[in-house]
C-alpha cells in the first residue's frame, strides 16, 4: 500500500495545481499553522496560494543530503508529509491525492 506522494509530486503539475487551487493549506490557517514550527517561519502569513506553491516548490527545490546539514533535506520532506497527510484526508483538505485512507490516521483493530 502506498503510503503517500513522494516530494517530487508537489513540484510537478499535478500537485502544484493542488496547492494553487485555492484549497485550504498551507494557505489560510493551515499555513499559520505551519508558520508555527521553526522551519516554515520564513513562508509568509499573507502569501497567496501561488505563492505558497512556489514556496513548496523551492523547498522540495532545495532539498539536499550532501553537505555537513541534512537540515534542507529533512524541511523537504517534512513538508511533502505534511501536504500528504492534509491532502489525504476528507475532512481537511479532502482526498486530493487519491489514498485509500487518510495517511497518519489511527486504526482501531
Amino acid at each position: 500500500m502506498q503510503s503517500g506522494r513522494d516530494d517530487g509530486f508537489w513540484q510537478n503539475k499535478n500537485g502544484q495545481g493542488i496547492i494553487k487551487s485555492g484549497l485550504r493549506f498551507p494557505a489560510s490557517a493551515s499555513r499559520a499553522r505551519a508558520a508555527q514550527y521553526p522551519p516554515y517561519q520564513d513562508l509568509s502569513n499573507k502569501a497567496s496560494c501561488n505563492a505558497v506553491a512556489t514556496y513548496v516548490y523551492k523547498v522540495i527545490k532545495a532539498a539536499s543530503s550532501s553537505g555537513s546539514s541534512m537540515n534542507p533535506m529533512l524541511k523537504a520532506q517534512m513538508l511533502a508529509t505534511a501536504l500528504d497527510v492534509y491532502f489525504s484526508d476528507p475532512g481537511l483538505g479532502g482526498n486530493k491525492i487519491g489514498a485509500p485512507a487518510p495517511i497518519g490516521g489511527s486504526r482501531s483493530t
